[in-house]
């Protein structure tokens, strides 16, 4: 069964991926950074900052998590520069404190995010947090918490792309997908110049 919510113009499917849920249901958000400068000689890829396209498409992105009134508690993020801006401004656009950011390094571009798990070993049935991180790790992480692989061949995590989950935290795995949506499909969040 699929149900249609309606954002503005763009129609969001909830498609449950297992039917019934036991134990504690967290919400995890899963967000990649927003479009980030290209590699170069002169800055590291650690380094490399998000382009004024990708700091735009994350206001977007943050705007729209704020108005899908999910209340976000923390921020993980990998240590890399444009992961870190990505962080910093969904917890602007969403009211949120410095102090709910954590940088991890277990979302290091090459990493397992699953490896970030054990912080959330804590979260109550309430509580929804949110992971930026890289491709194709971000990707294989949400195949991994909902609970199947081949969801690597169909997810398309382009940058700033966001995918909202619910997910039993038992386990972290036979998760649901809430919604997903691009930042290009999202209205700009600053009036154009003319």
């Amino acid at each position: 069964m699929k149900e249609k919510f309606q954002y503005k113009d763009i129609f969001l499917v909830s498609v449950p991926i297992h039917a019934k849920f036991t134990g504690t249901i967290m919400k995890i958000i899963l967000v990649r950074h927003g479009e980030a400068e290209d590699a170069s000689l002169e800055t590291t890829d650690q380094k490399r900052a998000l382009t004024a396209k990708g700091i735009d498409d994350i206001h977007k992105i943050g705007a729209f998590v704020r108005n899908s009134h999910i209340k976000i508690k923390e921020i993980y993020h990998s240590p890399y520069q444009r992961t870190k801006h990505t962080a910093h401004i969904l917890a602007e656009e969403l009211n949120m404190s410095p102090e709910s950011i954590f940088s991890a390094e277990s979302l290091s571009a090459g990493s397992d995010c699953s490896n970030v798990l054990p912080k959330l070993n804590y979260c109550t049935n309430s509580d929804a947090i949110i992971v930026v991180a890289h491709n194709p790790d971000i990707t294989i992480f949400a195949a991994k918490l909902l609970g199947d692989s081949h969801f690597t061949e169909n997810l398309h995590f382009s940058p700033g792309t966001t995918i909202a989950l619910n997910v039993a935290k038992e386990k972290f795995c036979k998760g649901q997908i809430l919604w997903a949506i691009s930042p290009d499909f999202l209205a700009s969040s600053q009036p154009l110049s003319v």
